[in-house]
């Protein structure tokens, strides 16, 4: 199936019959599942929702679990990672606020802002929880709050 745009499919497994996205720079094989496709804007994206996915970009393979993500944009390589909503163990052992930021951004792949003076603060300690838990919880020591600007953008003041 030729492909243009943005949409959900829900597909049922059957190994005679693979359904394929081709979306243009990337195809999507889909093995039983529930996903959505984003080929309209710039970052062109795959969400899954339930089953498993296998995108093919330039020959690179990923395969995707539910509450997994996949995306590519002109501006950088593609990226795998989670829904906010998943649960992921952290580990910080003397390690900077920034850096502990830019592993929570790219587990969750989003883009968190925060204020430059905690940049070399050290975080220790080992938590689980999802995105809003684990945010709630590096913000305790620095008595900082968390604004959802959107999926994908956090502000911490």
């Amino acid at each position: 199936m030729e492909f243009q745009g943005k949409a959900f499919f829900s597909i049922a497994k059957d190994k005679s019959k693979p359904f394929i996205v081709d979306a243009g720079v990337f195809s999507v094989e889909v093995l039983g599942t529930k996903f959505s496709v984003d080929q309209k804007s710039k970052e062109k994206k795959v969400k899954l929702l339930e089953g498993k996915v296998k995108i093919d970009h330039n020959g690179k393979l990923t395969y995707l679990l539910p509450n997994e993500n996949w995306s590519t944009s002109p501006a950088k390589n593609d990226f795998h990672y989670y829904a906010t909503t998943v649960v992921k163990p952290f580990t910080f052992e003397n390690t900077t606020f920034e850096d502990a930021i830019t592993e929570i951004e790219n587990t969750y792949g989003t883009h968190i802002t925060y204020p430059k003076r905690i940049t070399k603060n050290e975080v220790s300690g080992s938590f689980s929880g999802n995105l809003k838990e684990i945010l709630s919880i590096i913000n305790y020591p620095f008595n900082l709050k968390t604004v959802f600007k959107n999926e994908n953008e956090i502000t911490l003041y």
